[in-house]
């Protein structure tokens, strides 16, 4: 693949990406976000030891999740963010 060919695949992965994250309904995802963490508060409250794989892990998608956040409210202005122990 030549220089013209990868700028070219690289646009049209920017408009795809760029595409993807103008469709993001901002209530929506902060109302999910929400309900994460909650359920990640309550497992660590009530099933600390127990369920230790399975709270890492939903960390994990809540830091991605986060991130993502970030970069539609920076970049595309979607008003997503938490307010408040959320983000």
């Amino acid at each position: 693949m030549n220089a013209a060919e990868r700028a070219t695949r690289q646009q049209k992965a920017l408009e795809i990406i760029g595409k993807t994250f103008r469709g993001i309904d901002g209530e929506l995802f902060a109302a999910q976000r929400v309900k994460l963490i909650e359920t990640i508060d309550f497992l660590e409250k009530d099933y600390p030891a127990s369920k230790e794989d399975e709270i890492e892990a939903l960390q994990g998608l809540q830091n991605l999740l986060d991130s993502i956040a970030d970069i539609a409210s920076d970049i595309y202005g979607i008003p997503c963010l938490l307010t408040e122990g959320g983000d």
